[in-house]
Formats: structure tokens, C-alpha cells, sequence
């Protein structure tokens, strides 16, 4: 578990999982980069890249990549001849990743794709690692997920998913039942909030083996940066627009928060999970081979984006 003392960033909000890109493009890049700022993200991240026992030729699947901030540190990490696939279902960031990538010199090494990860548009045992990084407490059907991973990994390859609890979530305040409705309200509008402590399930579930757990605590003390990542403001405004609270108790609650914080006396605090998987070693591996699907590396170039898909 790590804990770690962060100082405010200025900018947009950074909620620890909450915000997707429907929120707004410009926004959600802005929240993507200001994350990956923050000592904590950076140091997890880190943990995670390691998990993925990468080879000089790796081929690894960055589910739900984003702007491609982790796909281009994943290709830092393994060699010329490896290559790391990218894919968003949204396609303003997959454009955007297609940018820096171009911008950056690694559009050799860092390729990006249109897809859902509950559907991905590669063959069975196309990549040596698969990841996905807060990506499935914004999805529905998240075993659905988990499945599609173990499928496009290579036999004897490895799974890795992250994601943040909101069962965990900690925040001190004078009123701790209002506290847990506020937070459950917020919770509420994410797809699957509690995903995390069910992905060593999920994976078993879905064939994977030597399943392993590693938790990572974000502890905060300062208000300003806790507003940024855990979005108290729109929690307690979910809360009320829910009916879950009435406007009064909301903004009493928020006053209360901004009271401790003047006392230095705030606390807050969220548990995220990871998890890791190796799929079955062997000529067969879980699932089928698509019909008519084509090798990352051979998938017709998308116009729209830039890049491959």
C-alpha cells in the first residue's frame, strides 16, 4: 500500500476515475495530463509497467490509452523491434494520441486504434501484455472486459488491470452518514464503481492463473488538491441533483470540509487495486480466432484518425 503527500496542481479537476472524455475533449485531455503529473499516478504506473514482464519484441495492449502518455512509456521500456498498441473508444483521443505520437517520434513503436474494449478489433494471442488503467470503472460490462483482455493475450502472456474503489473511499467530516450518502450518490454515476475488488474474480473467470492483488492508497491532506482529483464539489452536486440530499445539507457539508481545511485538520483517501493474470501456456488459448481478423500490425490504416486501426 502507498500512501503520499501531494502538493495542489492548478488547472481542471482530476478525479481519481470519475471523469471520462463524454465530459468534454479538451477538458478530459487536460484531466489525462495533469494525472500523469502527480507523484502518485507516477508511481503506480510504474509498478504496473514493471508487472508486465516486457521483453525487448513485446507486444502490448494499452486498453482505454487515452492521450497515449502510458503507450509511449510502455515503448520506452522494450525494444525496437516490440511495438504497443493503443485503443480508445473515443476517437478525439485517439486523434490526439495519433498527434503526439507524430509529434514525439514514436509512431513506429506506439500505434492507435479506434475500439471498445469490450469488443477489441484484434485476433486471439495478438500481444505478449495487455493492460487497462481506470478504464473499466467507466464500463458496464466489465467481465465482458476482463474476457476480451485474456482473449487478444498470448498464451504464457501476462493481464493487468487498475482501478480505483469507491467502496474505499475515505473522506473525514463531521457528518460521516451524510459523508457515505454523498460519496454513494457519486459513486452511482460511474458504470462500475466497485469494479476493482471484483477483478480477482473476473480474471478467474476468465481463465486467467497466478492471479495476484496490490493495493495503492491516495492520501491527501490538502483540500485544494483533493477538490482536483476526488471532485467533491460535483460529488456533493450529484448527491443533490440525485435527491440522495437536499441543497442545504450538501453545502453544509462542503462548508465543513473548507472549515477543517482552514484548521488543517482535512483528511481524505481512496484505495485503488491491480491486478495481474498470466494467461494458460499452450498451442490454444481462451476463445476463438475472429473470422476474418487481421494482425495489429496489418489492420488498414483508419483516414479519420491517423492512424491504424
Amino acid at each position: 500500500m502507498d500512501s503520499t503527500d501531494i502538493r495542489p496542481v492548478t488547472g481542471a479537476a482530476v478525479p481519481v476515475g470519475s471523469r471520462t472524455a463524454a465530459d468534454g475533449g479538451e477538458a478530459f485531455v487536460h484531466y489525462l495530463d495533469l494525472t500523469s503529473t502527480l507523484r502518485f499516478f507516477q508511481r503506480y504506473k510504474e509498478r504496473s509497467y514493471s508487472a508486465l514482464d516486457l521483453d525487448a519484441a513485446a507486444r502490448v495492449l494499452d486498453a482505454g490509452c487515452g492521450v497515449g502518455t502510458d503507450a509511449f512509456a510502455l515503448a520506452e521500456r522494450i525494444g525496437p523491434d516490440g511495438v504497443v498498441h493503443g485503443v480508445d473508444v473515443d476517437r478525439h483521443l485517439v486523434d490526439e494520441a495519433v498527434a503526439r505520437a507524430a509529434a514525439e517520434g514514436w509512431s513506429e513503436r506506439a500505434r492507435f486504434h479506434l475500439g471498445d474494449v469490450t469488443d477489441l478489433p484484434f485476433p486471439d494471442g495478438s500481444f505478449t501484455a495487455c493492460r487497462a488503467d481506470r478504464v473499466l470503472v467507466h464500463v458496464a460490462e466489465a467481465g465482458t472486459a476482463v474476457r476480451e483482455l485474456a482473449r487478444v493475450c498470448r498464451p504464457g502472456g501476462v493481464v493487468f488491470v487498475s482501478d480505483p474503489d469507491y467502496a474505499t473511499v475515505v473522506i473525514d467530516a463531521a457528518r460521516p452518514e451524510l459523508t457515505d450518502t454523498i460519496v454513494r450518490a457519486y459513486a452511482a454515476g460511474l458504470a462500475s464503481p466497485y469494479v476493482a475488488h471484483r477483478l480477482p474474480l473476473l480474471f478467474r473467470q476468465a481463465g486467467l492463473r497466478d492471479v495476484t492483488v496490490s493495493a495503492d492508497t491516495f492520501v491527501v491532506s490538502d483540500l485544494a488538491v483533493a477538490q482536483q482529483v476526488l471532485e467533491l464539489d460535483l460529488m456533493a452536486e450529484r448527491a443533490v441533483r440525485s435527491g440522495a440530499v437536499d441543497r442545504r445539507a450538501a453545502d453544509g457539508w462542503l462548508e465543513d470540509l473548507g472549515e477543517r481545511a482552514s484548521r488543517h485538520e482535512f483528511f481524505a483517501a481512496v484505495t485503488g487495486f491491480g491486478v495481474r493474470g498470466r494467461k494458460p501456456g499452450g498451442p490454444s488459448g481462451t476463445g476463438s480466432r475472429r473470422e476474418g481478423a487481421q494482425p495489429p500490425s496489418t489492420v488498414p490504416r483508419d483516414p479519420a484518425s491517423g492512424g491504424e486501426r
